[in-house]
């Protein structure tokens, strides 16, 4: 029986895969727990539909994001942070401040785990850091001052 899989299966299928499996096991196991469905004309055409608007779907979201990464490419931020007198700061720099500066700088969202910068910032200075958006990387830098106010 021909099916089309609407969840992974471990060994079988992943979901959205169409795929020929005995009589019984359609029938008594992976129908029934809505696995699959069976793969009729009218199933098979809107799945059809469904792959190609997800196609498209998943083809705007790569663009969207490699135009934010061209944009991010080699650009600094500055953070001003409070500093004790040895430019150390109170706390540790967080991804909740890069994601606003960037924000705020350029207008791209940036979630919170894609912010990746080496080890502990607890001083003033230049750092690097890294922006991952799906398969897209930036390389941005990171300016850190004190804050005088």
């Amino acid at each position: 029986m021909k099916l089309i899989f609407v969840k992974n299966v471990g060994g079988v299928a992943q979901a959205g895969v169409i795929k020929d499996v005995s009589d019984g096991y359609a029938l008594n196991y992976l129908i029934p727990r809505g696995m699959a469905v069976q793969a009729t004309p009218k199933a098979i055409a809107d799945h059809k539909k469904r792959y190609a608007a997800q196609a498209k779907q998943d083809a705007h979201d790569d663009a969207k994001r490699k135009e934010d990464i061209d944009k991010l490419e080699g650009a600094t931020f500055v953070l001003r942070v409070r500093t004790n007198d040895n430019r150390h700061l109170y706390q540790q720099l967080s991804p909740h401040l890069i994601a606003d500066a960037i924000k705020k700088e350029k207008g791209v969202p940036v979630p919170l785990e894609s912010i990746h910068v080496p080890g502990h910032i607890k001083t003033t200075g230049e750092y690097e850091g890294q922006i991952n958006l799906g398969s897209h990387r930036a390389t941005i830098k990171l300016s850190i001052i004190a804050d005088q106010g």
